[in-house]
């Protein structure tokens, strides 16, 4: 793949794999080495060439540059997030001063009416922030699924993409059945051999 070792390797129980980095930041500043997650269940449900086409397609996005964008983005969501909707404790002070008097309720009026016209502005930048985002996101699963089709051919990849599919649905309705027998207090070892139930 002549691309970067993982910094490190995580192992879990889905039925999946992804790339990631830890995000703080510095790492939007300074170049940072990204994780590979590889779920058992992946491992589990897939054949060696299919699996190979998965790590294939993950190790695709470790050649991305592209992928640094995520953490400007997240860390941009998250400022604007908060000054949109997490700013009850100004308003609640705001309204505080405004009890106080009238020239006070002219200036808490005039700061909340600049307020709105910034929130507005920050909503559409947010929205094209996202929308131009998801774009690149895209392209960056196309160039990935190019890397994983030229290592192992396109047919590992699509049947390891509809096995995955069905393999999740797997897990997931046998974690429900057991979360079901939880809920009731059913657990192994209740019944002994030959009893009702």
């Amino acid at each position: 793949m002549q691309t970067d070792f993982p910094k490190k390797i995580y192992l879990s129980t889905d039925v999946n794999a992804a790339v990631f980095y830890d995000s703080s930041f510095w790492s939007m500043i300074f170049p940072i080495r990204k994780n590979l997650l590889i779920g058992m269940g992946l491992v589990n449900s897939t054949t060696k060439l299919e699996l190979k086409a998965v790590l294939a397609h993950e190790f695709g996005h470790f050649s991305q540059r592209s992928m640094k964008l995520g953490s400007f983005v997240y860390n941009v969501n998250k400022v604007i997030y908060n000054m949109l909707y997490d700013n009850e404790s100004y308003n609640t002070n705001i309204s505080t001063i405004a009890n106080l008097d009238w020239f006070f309720m002219l200036f808490a009026h005039v700061a909340t009416g600049i307020l709105q016209c910034i929130q507005w502005i920050l909503r559409k930048i947010y929205t094209l922030i996202n929308i131009t985002y998801m774009g690149l996101s895209r392209e960056m699963e196309f160039h990935a699924d190019e890397v994983a089709a030229n290592v192992t051919g396109s047919a590992p990849l699509i049947s390891s993409l509809l096995r995955l599919e069905m393999a999740a649905d797997s897990l997931n309705r046998v974690a429900d059945a057991y979360n079901d027998r939880y809920q009731q207090s059913i657990i192994p070892g209740m019944f002994t051999p030959g009893s009702a139930g």
